[in-house]
């Protein structure tokens, strides 16, 4: 085959990729199916220890009796309405109204989350979240902040079991803790229920659609177990995690273990208002405490917006899914990346294939910020971008992607 019939199945190949692209986009809804098929979302109106077993209420709250309220986000990297849930839930986390707890259950990259997502809740689309083990559930991203607030609101009003929940632990060879949760009943009568241990990721290693890093991410379950105190009494509950290779190593400062007691009683509920098509069994939050495992600087977190792991890229844009595997970028690509951390500076180093090409100073750092940069072409092949941030503590973190690219221009 001469070089001209060449070009001209290149040229047929990528006018079709662009093609089937475009109708995909024209073609998606407003939520994920576990599988990551779009379908149509039909909502409309949805119905301890210092410090640590919630954010603080503000002064305005103080004269009303609170009680802790779970608020478990069951989300994916690949679903690109699953921010849009995430950043209006931790807004009214972030105002400190409410004693909440948020954990972001990423199915695509715990097995710890999906299980809880497939067994214990049943779940039909992302995102989803289910409030107090399902009291309440908020089904897709249209619900608006003001009706989340007021489930989360109205919850936490309502008087919880009479339980206490202590969490001491210790931790051998930065790999290893060694866990007991002691639970005391003071109420009158026995008490029933199932006892889960997560383990979070206060900034968390993974990142959402639109790049920014999630919040608070399950990353294993510590034990789960049932429980059986009688009235007055106490138990003590020991266990023993270790961390495998893919979570090492671990940074004390960024874990926190948040204790959970469940009813032992079960209630019919659906993870697809307001169709009711999907039940589960919902067992409802009785008691819950937080502690994490040391106190100090959280360390930076870097997530990618673009590229999108393991999607086909043009000109910047991801057009369609990569079923074959990996990353492509065709044309001019832009690179944007969302840095987050607590302190006032950061230094960003940007490596192409191990060679540092770019040093970013940011002295106005706050918070949480977006970078941009532009590939230098020509670049063909395969490649590995790779993000380095640092803060003013000496704190680290990167992150790497790897893809193949047709970059003529940069």
């Amino acid at each position: 085959m001469d070089g001209a019939v060449k070009v001209t199945l290149a040229a047929i190949s990528i006018a079709v990729l662009l093609l089937a692209s475009l109708i995909y986009v024209s073609l998606t809804p407003s939520y994920s199916s576990p599988s990551g098929i779009s379908e149509n979302n039909n909502q409309e109106n949805q119905q301890p220890d210092s410090g640590e077993s919630a954010n603080q209420t503000d002064n305005s709250q103080q004269q009303e009796k609170l009680y802790p309220v779970l608020c478990e986000i069951g989300t994916a990297t690949w679903c690109k309405y699953c921010p849009k849930l995430g950043e209006k839930v931790y807004e009214i986390y972030d105002s400190g109204k409410y004693p909440m707890y948020v954990i972001s259950l990423i199915y695509d990259k715990s097995a710890a989350a999906k299980e809880r997502l497939d067994k214990g809740y049943n779940i039909y689309g992302f995102p989803t979240m289910f409030i107090d083990g399902g009291k309440k559930v908020v089904y897709g991203s249209e619900a608006s902040k003001s009706e989340i607030e007021k489930y989360i609101k109205e919850i936490s009003q309502k008087p919880k079991k009479n339980l206490s929940i202590d969490i001491n632990f210790d931790i051998e060879n930065n790999r290893t803790i060694n866990c007991i949760i002691r639970v005391k009943n003071n109420e009158y009568t026995p008490y029933s229920g199932k006892l889960m241990v997560y383990l979070v990721e206060i900034n968390s290693r993974w990142y959402d659609y639109d790049g920014k890093p999630y919040r608070y991410s399950l990353m294993d379950f510590i034990t789960t177990e049932s429980v059986d105190i009688p009235a007055g009494g106490s138990e003590s509950i020991p266990s023993i995690w270790t961390a495998s290779e893919k979570y090492l190593p671990l940074n004390k400062e960024n874990l926190m273990i948040i204790a959970a007691l469940f009813s032992d009683k079960t209630t019919e509920k659906y993870s697809d208002p307001p169709d009711n098509e999907h039940p589960f069994d919902a067992r409802y939050l009785d008691a819950i405490s937080g502690k994490r495992l040391s106190e100090g600087n959280l360390p930076p977190q870097v997530g990618f917006s673009i590229p999108k792991d393991g999607m086909i890229h043009f000109m910047s844009r991801p057009v369609l899914r990569n079923w074959f595997g990996g990353t492509v970028l065709i044309g001019k690509t832009t690179v944007n990346f969302t840095v987050r951390d607590e302190g006032n500076y950061v230094k960003i180093r940007i490596y192409m294939d191990e060679k540092l090409e770019r040093i970013i100073l940011d002295k106005k750092f706050k918070g949480e910020k977006t970078y941009t940069f532009r590939l230098r072409g020509p670049l063909f092949g395969r490649h590995t971008l790779r993000i380095e941030a640092i803060d003013e503590y000496g704190k680290s973190s990167e992150l790497s992607i790897s893809f193949f690219s047709f970059i003529l221009f940069g």
